[in-house]
């Protein structure tokens, strides 16, 4: 976000968390994982949570986000189309649980509560949820699927753990770091 722009959120600031987020399938599911391996929301700076609140927008919406958002006014981040930082948090620990569930279960079982709005046009499919932080976790499902294969948490323990999208289905950590740092205390 520009600076000078104060807490406005111009088109260029949307098109930047859009290139950070990605517009793929495996982009925004690597930039969900990121967002499960953040620390706290508590102790992101102000930057951060400001970024983190227009890259979660871009998450939610994807190209329909960019389409809808006028190239010449800019729109405030405290406006509702903008998750707060409390709904981040939601959203960070939601994401989370989805992942570990998934990981650990080998299922994930959610029950929506409030407004929910299907629609068909063109040939897109939208399966819309009211709530950013439940729409989030419908979101993670439904890419999970696609990268279930894929998805690991790294074993290698002393503060990883991290989440991470394995280029091949055996492998296990996250980087030769890791894997070597494991390999060393055994």
């Amino acid at each position: 976000m520009n600076k000078a722009s104060g807490n406005l959120v111009s088109f260029d600031d949307l098109r930047k968390a859009a290139t950070r987020v990605g517009l793929t399938r495996k982009g925004q599911f690597e930039w969900a994982l990121g967002l499960a391996n953040e620390t706290d929301a508590s102790e992101w700076s102000a930057g951060r949570k400001l970024d983190m609140r227009i890259e979660a927008i871009v998450f939610l919406g994807g190209q329909r986000v960019l389409n809808l958002f006028s190239k010449d006014k800019a729109r405030s981040i405290d406006s509702p189309m903008f998750p707060s930082e409390e709904k981040m948090r939601e959203i960070r620990t939601s994401v989370a649980s989805v992942l570990t569930t998934y990981t650990d279960q080998g299922e994930v079982n959610i029950t929506l509560e409030g407004r929910t709005h299907v629609y068909l046009a063109g040939g897109e499919f939208a399966f819309i949820v009211a709530d950013m932080a439940q729409s989030a976790t419908v979101r993670v499902m439904k890419l999970l699927a696609d990268f279930s294969d894929h998805v690991r948490r790294c074993p290698a323990g002393e503060g990883c753990g991290k989440w991470f999208l394995a280029k091949k289905t055996d492998a296990i950590f996250c980087s030769k770091t890791c894997g070597t740092r494991k390999r060393d205390r055994k």
